[in-house]
């Protein structure tokens, strides 16, 4: 088994995507608004919450992360074999 990713989703394409504003996305995950900040200014989520959140709205993370998504996981693959 290979080591976590320690790639980083930013919540910009996110919330421009959805046209959400934090609050809103925060109520839409079931999260409070202050994760969605600290998020915010820490770059973003790991890939595991990235991929809960998208699929928690009815997207696929490629939808909002386009080809980095599959690269990010394809970099990954590479490392751990």
């Amino acid at each position: 088994m290979g080591a976590p990713s320690r790639h980083r989703y930013p919540l910009e394409p996110l919330l421009a995507i959805t046209g959400m504003a934090p609050s809103e996305l925060a109520a839409a995950l079931g999260q409070t608004t202050r994760s969605i900040q600290i998020a915010l200014r820490r770059g973003g989520w790991s890939e595991w919450r990235a991929d809960r959140a998208a699929c928690a709205i009815g997207l696929h993370p490629a939808d909002i992360w386009g080809w980095d998504w599959f690269e990010d996981a394809l970099e990954d693959a590479r490392k751990a074999s």
